[in-house]
C-alpha cells in the first residue's frame, strides 16, 4: 500500500491482528475452502484466525477433490483451541461424477 492510498478491509484486518496478544482468541470465524487458496487475499487473515478459533464454520463443495480434502486437513491440524467444527457441504445436484471421499 502506497502513502495516501486507503487501505483495503484486509490489510486493516491485518494491521489489528499483528498488534493483538497472542492470548487473543476468536469466538466464531466463517470461511470457505477458496479462503485457503495460496494467493487468496484472505489467507493471512485464515492463518491467523484458525490456531485462535473457538468455533469454526467452513462452507465446501461437494466435488471436491483429493487435494482440496488434505488441503482442509491441514488447514484443521492448525486450530489449537476449536470446541465446535461445522463443515456446510453444498452439493451439486444432477451431477454424476461427484464421488464420496
Amino acid at each position: 500500500m502506497e502513502q495516501g492510498e486507503d487501505p483495503t478491509e484486509n490489510e486493516l484486518i491485518l494491521h489489528l491482528f499483528k498488534r493483538c496478544s497472542p492470548d487473543v482468541q476468536v469466538v466464531d470465524f466463517w470461511t470457505n475452502l477458496h479462503d485457503l487458496e495460496l494467493g487468496n487475499p484472505k489467507k493471512a487473515i485464515v492463518d491467523f484466525t484458525l490456531s485462535r478459533a473457538l468455533h469454526l464454520d467452513i462452507q465446501l463443495r461437494s466435488h471436491l477433490s483429493g487435494p482440496e480434502v488434505w488441503k482442509l486437513l491441514d488447514q484443521l491440524d492448525q486450530c489449537q483451541v476449536l470446541r465446535r467444527l461445522v463443515l456446510r457441504v453444498e452439493l451439486d445436484a444432477g451431477k454424476e461424477d461427484v464421488k464420496e471421499e
